[in-house]
C-alpha cells in the first residue's frame, strides 16, 4: 500500500537536511527543548519549533495537493 504522508515526511526532512541554514535553525531550536539526549520534550515544545513544524506540514500538504490534482 502506498503511504503518501510518510513519504512527505521523508521528503521534508530529506530537504531539511540538504538545506545547512535551515538544518542550523532546527538544530538551534532542538537544542531548546532537548538541551540533553536524554531530554524529552512535549509534544507542545516541539509543535513550537517553526523549523521543525513548517516544513513537515507544507511538505505533507503539498504531497496531497499534489495526489488531488493528479489521481
Amino acid at each position: 500500500a502506498k503511504r503518501p504522508t510518510a513519504r512527505s515526511v521523508v521528503i521534508a526532512a530529506f530537504h531539511i537536511l540538504k538545506n545547512k541554514p535551515i538544518k542550523t535553525k532546527l538544530r538551534e531550536g532542538l537544542w531548546i527543548v532537548m538541551p540533553t539526549p536524554e531530554s524529552r520534550p512535549t509534544w507542545r515544545q516541539l509543535e513550537q519549533l517553526p523549523y521543525l513544524v513548517s516544513p513537515l506540514f507544507h511538505g505533507v500538504m503539498m504531497r496531497l495537493s499534489l495526489a488531488l490534482l493528479w489521481p
